[in-house]
């Protein structure tokens, strides 16, 4: 069956060249109109498949929305009229912008002004001073808005969610507003979505760059090897036309480009270019008396198709053994990896015996003359001297790589993803210097009661004992606003022994859109934010538990809690997907070990193939 099979693609291409061409350029075309409307998808948290984890989130989301507040600081000399009115000025710029709902800053604890002109006639001495006592008197409250040395200001930005799309345009609004107000002096803005659009960013660029140089190098490496124009045209062809034909499938049943798909691209990339250049290297090759150039085109395409098959089919149960991965997303890169290995294999074999049965290239039968051919035979030669000693630096090289391998699966930290010279990374260091980590995680409680002054004094002692923890900078929650009120109408930060009056202050901050960042709207959960010196994900999972263990020491069992949030959420996600890698690595190993003792039927040659196929993956990774 197998057998007639092969013969029956031989026949196209050696009989039909022309019209498999045509069908593929075709096909082509029609490919192209998957790319019309191209979206991604921005949700991080869908690899999430602990189902505690994943009922916290939905509660949390449900109850206090998504964690899309972005915060914007900057640097200062002092407190005074000038730098006022130019944060003021930043404010009104940034709520210009429809894609932005709200602006939370030191203005907060102000009357409300019209325009800057009512601001500077009220920006009075005492006034000011009376600003600074009330900043410097309210630590967490001060520390919100202004740091602790009173040399930044820091402003938190709420996105309005109504707007299709609206992570990504909320991005882009903010930084086109702080481009256009800061010209000279650093600015800085650091958020979970301000990451994860940044991430996206990156992530676009790359490939926009990947591609782009890889077309280049894709055509010097081919006319370096092949210096004819019309097989450096097929080329090109050849590589794009399996990326092409599988995004047109990948787009066609509704999915959407996301952070972990669109390594597919560079991926069948590499693995189309590396199958065309192997096969039209062996037309490369001088061609005997009694050999014919139709017979090499038929010897080549027996003697290929196999070993190509066999390649093919190895780099496709290695891509599909990550449909073990808890993440959907990265099935999703398996499946469509996995198919654009089939159909560079197919539409690759087919274009190239197709059009190397209508077109004889120039360089046939004349390799000798061609200085790359002689320069790689050279170069061959060179390293068959040294058999043993290439074997040992392989092993050698391997056993070093493994200890590095499980290093870097256990950890993922801010400076693992971007460089420390990137402007997010400065970012995130400027806001742990001047205030506080940016990078919060939220622990969400829910009294078994109503919500009273009792529970709130007990959050407030819980509070207390997170901060003796090393890697929590600060603990946020509806008791720091209510104890700011008092201290700033009474003298004493304490929380009031009537509700009434602690709801009237929450009301009071109600207005100013600060009560729902810490309340839920059924006044039943309240939310601490923690802000957390730690960017490692598995260390923030450490961190996580050791907050759960104290909040059932402080409020036992009549206080549901949970620590929950986008980052927290994104943390437990990669930690899945990480430790699901090992698992995916040996079923890859064990069913290719298989297929290799089943077509070659020798334990040596399976395991020289697997050193090979797996040695240039270790030390890649």
């Amino acid at each position: 069956m197998t057998d007639k099979i092969v013969r029956a693609v031989y026949y196209l291409t050696s009989q039909k060249p022309a019209a498999v061409i045509l069908l593929l350029v075709g096909i082509f075309f029609l490919s192209l109109g998957a790319f019309y409307n191209v979206e991604v998808k921005n949700e991080l948290e869908t690899g999430l498949k602990d189902p505690v984890a994943k009922k916290n989130l939905q509660i949390y989301q449900q109850k206090f929305g998504k964690d899309n507040q972005v915060q914007i600081a900057y640097s200062i000399d002092e407190i005074n009229r000038g730098t006022l009115l130019e944060l003021f000025n930043l404010r009104n710029a940034l709520l210009k912008n429809v894609e932005i709902k709200q602006v939370i800053s030191i203005f907060d604890l102000m009357p409300e002004f019209n325009n800057s002109q009512q601001l500077e006639n009220y920006l009075k001495d005492f006034r000011l001073d009376n600003l600074r006592n009330l900043l410097s008197q309210n630590e967490n409250l001060g520390s919100f808005f202004v740091s602790k040395d009173f040399k930044a200001f820091q402003l938190i930005v709420i996105p309005n969610k109504l707007l299709l799309n609206y992570e990504k345009t909320f991005y882009q609004a903010i930084n086109k507003t702080l481009h256009s107000f800061f010209t000279k002096q650093p600015v800085h803005a650091y958020g979970f979505v301000y990451y994860q659009q940044r991430f996206f960013e990156f992530i676009e660029k790359n490939n926009k760059f990947f591609l782009s140089l890889s077309l280049i190098l894709c055509s010097i490496a081919a006319w370096f090897l092949f210096p004819d124009l019309p097989v450096l045209l097929l080329i090109l062809f050849a590589v794009i036309l399996p990326v092409v034909l599988t995004f047109a499938m990948y787009f066609y049943n509704g999915n959407k480009i996301n952070i972990f798909t669109s390594p597919i691209i560079p991926f069948a990339l590499v693995i189309t270019l590396n199958e065309i250049i192997y096969l039209v290297s062996f037309f490369k090759r001088k061609i005997p008396a009694k050999l014919t150039y139709q017979d090499l085109h038929q010897q080549n395409f027996y003697q290929l198709i196999k070993p190509c098959f066999l390649t093919s089919l190895t780099t496709i149960i290695g891509f599909l053994s990550l449909i073990r991965s808890p993440s959907d997303n990265i099935k999703l890169f398996a499946s469509y990896t996995s198919l654009a290995c089939l159909t560079a294999f197919i539409t690759t074999f087919a274009l190239v015996f197709s059009f190397l049965r209508l077109y004889r290239p120039k360089f046939t039968g004349d390799d000798k003359k061609h200085s790359s051919t002689r320069l790689a035979r050279s170069i061959l030669e060179e390293i068959f001297k040294h058999n043993k000693r290439i074997i040992l630096i392989a092993i050698a090289s391997t056993l070093i790589a493994l200890p590095l391998v499980y290093n870097y699966q256990s950890r993922n930290a801010l400076t693992d993803i971007f460089s420390k010279s990137d402007n997010l990374a400065k970012s995130y260091s400027f806001f742990s210097t001047k205030f506080s980590s940016p990078k919060q995680v939220y622990l969400m409680l829910s009294p078994a009661e109503e919500l009273d002054n009792k529970f709130l004094e007990k959050v407030a002692s819980f509070q207390q004992e997170l901060m003796n923890l090393e890697k929590i900078d600060a603990a946020f929650s509806i008791v720091d606003l209510i104890k700011a009120f008092t201290k700033n109408f009474s003298g004493t930060a304490r929380i009031p022994q009537n509700f009434a009056l602690t709801e009237s202050i929450m009301a009071f901050f109600e207005r100013q859109g600060l009560t729902e960042m810490f309340v839920a709207p059924d006044m039943k959960s309240i939310l601490i934010r923690l802000s957390i010196s730690e960017t490692d994900d598995f260390k923030i999972i450490k961190l996580g538990k050791v907050i759960e263990t104290i909040a059932n020491n402080s409020f036992g069992k009549q206080t549901e809690f949970c620590l929950t949030g986008e980052i927290y959420s994104q943390a437990l996600m990669q930690k899945d997907i990480l430790s699901s890698i090992g698992g995916s690595f040996l079923m890859a190993l064990l069913v290719i070990s298989l297929l290799f003792l089943f077509i070659f039927k020798s334990i040596y040659i399976t395991v020289a193939g697997l050193f090979v196929n797996f040695f240039p993956i270790l030390i890649s990774y």
